[in-house]
């Protein structure tokens, strides 16, 4: 069974991160349909946060985005069950200078 992490009550997650810009419709196409300032500073907080551990980034990106289940995971990082688990908790992508509303 699939066990979904926890969300924290204050603050966006990588999973809410990922849950936002999925959900924003703006394309780089025409500058009248670029995404906004906050929607901007969400995906640098989500690129910082996969260059800072691309192993958790690909746990992530494998259970949140490919929808696979944990034991999948560990076999295709070559990882254990505990360390996918350990990878999949949410972690707090706040900024200090960054207003609430991002």
């Amino acid at each position: 069974m699939r066990r979904r992490p926890t969300v924290h009550a204050t603050g966006l997650n990588q999973f809410e991160l990922l849950d936002a810009l999925n959900r924003e419709s703006s394309n780089w196409r025409n500058i009248r349909n670029f995404p906004d300032t906050i929607t901007c500073r969400r995906m640098l907080r989500l690129a910082n946060f996969a260059a800072a551990n691309p192993r958790r980034w690909t746990a992530t990106y494998y259970w949140h985005i490919l929808e696979l289940d944990a034991e999948t995971i560990a076999a295709r990082l070559n990882v254990s069950l505990r360390t996918v688990y350990n990878d999949l908790r949410p972690i707090r992508l706040d900024e200090e200078d960054c207003p609430p509303e991002c």
